[in-house]
Formats: structure tokens, C-alpha cells, sequence
């Protein structure tokens, strides 16, 4: 089969968007379909390359925010005009693109809704001052993309009733949750002399890092040497260092920035828990990657991340917005090792039976089928 992705972020822009569509056209490629990616390119031109199995065409890109999606949604016509014929179905990963009149057959998955995104921005900088002056249009976009394909993937059942509340979807929605390389992110022999507290993210509003940061007043009364890693970069981060500094904190914090795939790795494995205490979220990829290595996981209940951590069995779930509530369940797991490993166990059983990327390429293959069926 011929796949044509459009995506607004592919490697060496990080993200969770970006890792996704990279894992899943890897993976095709590797099943002996042909893969061609379409993503934003520099402002002056667009230009092909090949990476690892995949054909990736990095398109004109101007930032002339707000109105930046519509200039390079031409540009990608401008391609397609001369591609279509090469492809049997286009699957679009959105947000962060823009709209695309095609006859082939689309697949869209939503990995969030725009929406949810720009409700939990806090206005801290002229990125998010946009996103909430604008708000209107890019939600009509994200609606248009949605309503114009022939099959519509959420990546979360919360994503899937966002769509329908939210945008008024009518049509099916098919659920397939993000997926994580259980190969490469697996279990180590961890040195608990050196155990800390990790968060892995984006360090942006949604993601709660305040409430964790003040959890941290709390759980250095009983650990004063706590170590607590956060490994991301964002808008936030002088905000953060800010409030470390206000609470006295600034041994026990590290902020070490956008890491390698590699480094990661090494961080899941030696962390005592990983933490998410994010307001919203779509189905985050680091809970996964955490539990894939065999860690437990407290992260707030928020959509998303209550259909990942099974409450009790392979991590916590505790209401957003309450540090204190944050402290108490990593305390509990900091004070049981028993309960951590036996945590760490399920958590890796889950994400060898349900996300691993050969579970959800194979459902994703089946939905092309479909699709292509449906439509000849």
C-alpha cells in the first residue's frame, strides 16, 4: 500500500505528534509499504529527503502566525497536484495543520483537539495571547479536517467524545490508542541509591508542573534529598526555575532539558516513579514509555490519562490541581518498594498487551483496508 502522511511535526522537531507519525511510518515501511511523509520544511523552500525507510518532503513553511496554516496548506497542494497519483490513501495527523482538499481517500487522526489544547493555555506569552485571540479559526480548521475524512481515528476515548461534544461529529469514530516500542523501552537494573522522581514533557501550561513543583514541599519534609528530573523544554521553564527557587528548592530540582531518545531510556529506568499532572491530555506517550520500563506512575485524572493508569494497579490517579494529593500518592510508593515493583510489573504487562507499536500498526492497517474498501 501506498501511504501519503501529512503531519505538522516530524524528527528533529520533538513532540509526541512528531514521534508518533515516525514510529507508525517506520513500522508500515518496515511491513513493505511505501511511506512518503509531508511535514513543515524552512520558509525559503521545499525539499525532499530520505529517513530510515521513509520518503519525507518538508514543505515551504512561513510563520506568519496566526494566519501561518493557510500559506502552507497551498504549498502542500502545490505538492499533492504533483504526488496524488502515488499514493492509495493520505492519513493526517491533527492539529497543527492545515486543511487539504484531496480525492483520495483520507484517514485523520486526532491526537487532540485544538480545543482542549488552547482551553488550558494560560496567557503567559504571545504564542499563547494567539492561540486564545484566535481561537475561533483554528478550531473551524481542526472541525473542517475532522468532518472532511472518510475515517476519523482518536487516539483516546475522551479524544473520540471531545469530537463528538465539542466539534458535533456525527460519524464512527475508531479509537486506537498511541503506541510505544517495548523493545527499546524495557525494564533496567535500577540503582535505588539514586532513585528520583521524573517528569518527561513539554514544559507547558497544561502539564500542571507548578502543582508538582509545590507537591515537593511536601515530600522533602519526609525525603529532604529527593532528587526530582525534568527532562522537556517550553515556555515555562523560567517560570518553573522561579518557583523552585521561591520554595527553597533549588537542590533537589533538575531541569536538563530536551534529552535523546538514548538518555531517556536511562532515566525511565533508574526513576523511583513518574509523574504527569497535567490538566488535559490526549493519550500521553510518556506513560507509556514509563511503563513500558516497568516504572509506576501517579498522574492526574484528567482524560487520557485516566484510560492508561489502571488506579491501584500500575500507578495512581489523583485529582488535578492538588499538590498536596500529588505528594500523598508518591509518598506511598516512595515508602513501599513492594508496591513500586509489584506496580512496575502490570505496568509493563499492559504496555506489552495493549500499545505496543505491532498491536497498533496492525490496527491501523485493517482501518487503510477499510477505508480503501469503503470508498472504491
Amino acid at each position: 500500500m501506498r501511504i501519503g502522511m501529512i503531519c505538522g511535526q516530524f524528527p528533529p522537531v520533538t513532540g509526541g505528534v512528531a514521534a508518533y507519525v515516525y514510529n507508525i511510518s517506520e513500522k508500515l515501511a518496515q511491513r513493505g509499504h511505501k511511506v512518503t511523509v509531508i511535514t513543515r520544511g524552512s520558509w525559503s523552500r521545499t525539499y525532499h529527503a530520505r529517513v530510515g525507510n521513509i520518503d519525507v518532503y518538508r514543505v515551504r513553511f512561513i510563520p506568519l502566525y496566526p494566519f501561518h496554516l493557510q500559506p502552507h496548506g497551498f504549498y502542500i497542494k502545490q505538492l499533492l497536484s504533483s504526488l496524488e497519483s502515488n499514493f492509495d490513501v493520505l492519513h493526517l495527523h491533527s492539529p497543527l495543520i492545515p486543511f487539504i482538499r484531496t480525492s483520495l481517500p483520507m484517514v485523520v487522526t486526532e491526537h487532540g483537539t485544538v480545543k482542549g489544547f488552547i482551553d488550558n493555555l494560560d496567557l503567559i506569552d504571545s504564542y499563547s495571547l494567539v492561540g486564545k485571540t484566535f481561537r475561533k479559526m483554528y478550531v473551524s480548521i481542526d472541525r473542517k479536517i475532522v468532518e472532511s475524512a472518510d475515517k476519523v481515528i482518536a487516539v483516546s476515548k475522551a479524544c473520540a467524545q471531545e469530537l463528538r461534544e465539542w466539534y458535533g461529529l456525527k460519524k464512527d469514530i475508531e479509537v486506537i490508542y498511541n503506541g510505544v516500542d517495548t523493545k527499546f523501552f524495557i525494564p533496567g537494573n535500577r540503582n535505588h541509591n539514586q532513585a528520583y522522581i521524573l517528569y518527561s514533557g513539554s514544559l507547558i501550561t497544561k502539564k500542571g508542573l507548578p502543582d508538582l513543583i509545590r507537591s515537593a514541599t511536601y515530600i522533602c519534609q519526609e525525603y529532604p534529598d529527593m532528587k526530582f528530573i525534568l527532562a522537556g523544554d517550553g515556555p515555562l521553564e523560567k517560570q518553573l526555575k522561579g518557583l523552585v527557587h521561591q520554595l527553597d528548592l533549588d537542590n533537589n530540582f533538575s531541569f536538563v532539558g530536551y534529552i535523546n531518545r538514548d538518555k531517556l531510556l536511562s532515566y525511565y529506568q533508574n526513576a523511583a516513579v513518574c509523574v504527569l499532572p497535567s490538566y488535559h491530555e490526549g493519550l500521553p506517550t510518556v506513560l507509556l514509555e514509563a511503563m513500558a520500563c516497568g516504572i509506576p506512575t501517579v498522574a492526574t485524572s484528567v482524560a487520557g490519562n485516566s484510560e492508561v493508569v489502571k488506579d491501584g494497579e500500575t500507578g495512581f490517579l489523583v485529582p488535578p490541581k492538588e499538590p498536596k494529593r500529588l505528594a500523598e500518592a508518591i509518598l506511598t510508593l516512595l515508602g513501599d518498594n513492594k508496591l513500586r515493583r509489584e506496580m512496575g510489573i502490570n505496568a509493563r504487562k499492559q504496555a506489552e498487551e495493549s500499545y505496543d507499536w505491532e498491536v497498533i500498526i496492525s490496527k491501523i492497517e485493517r482501518c487503510y483496508s477499510s477505508v480503501l474498501s469503503e470508498t472504491r
